[in-house]
């Protein structure tokens, strides 16, 4: 909870106790203690605020699937609300098969597998939408340990415009072959 501070700014505090039960059954006595954490409160409001001010999807997932997203992640994957992307398999956000023609659940393992070996895994991947509509994104796989599990974050940018410009570019080039 939160206190003003004699100096008039605000302080977050963490209050822990028990009553103390005497013979005849009532509280003698309360132990307990207040501990100051505002520089933790702090530091996890300002994650908090990047984690949800970032233009690119976020999310965080485990071998069950996800358990958490940015706003960013419901929006670009066209969900109603968190739970429902959180509800969804990763699986749900992609084709069948990438444009390599790979298997994408098949393929989907092997780059979280490099991920959680390596530490870290960046590629392009085709993403779908709830709706089927399919983009290009470049997806940045990390490993973390989080409550002492590892899982791995997921950080996925929609990449659709630079692909087009891409293939425009190329196909100017071909037409002056």
């Amino acid at each position: 909870y939160r206190l003003c501070h004699k100096d008039g700014g605000i302080r977050w505090a963490y209050e822990k106790g028990r009553g103390v039960i005497g013979a005849d059954g009532k509280v003698e006595s309360l132990d307990g203690f207040i501990l100051d954490v505002t520089e933790r409160k702090e530091a996890e409001l300002k994650f908090k605020t990047l984690y949800e001010s970032s233009g690119d999807a976020v999310m965080l997932l485990n071998e069950k699937g996800f358990f958490d997203c940015n706003e960013a992640a419901v929006r670009m994957f066209g969900c109603k609300d968190k739970a429902e992307f959180c509800s969804s398999h990763p699986a749900d956000f992609s084709p069948a098969n990438q444009p390599c023609g790979t298997d994408s659940v098949v393929l989907a393992n092997q780059q979280i597998a490099t991920a959680m070996n390596a530490g870290s895994n960046h590629f392009e991947w085709v993403h779908q939408t709830v709706d089927g509509i399919e983009f290009y994104a470049d997806v940045l796989l990390h490993a973390i340990e989080l409550d002492g599990k590892q899982c791995l974050q997921a950080v996925v940018r929609d990449i659709t415009k630079r692909k087009q410009a891409e293939e425009t570019l190329r196909e100017s080039e071909e037409s002056y072959r």
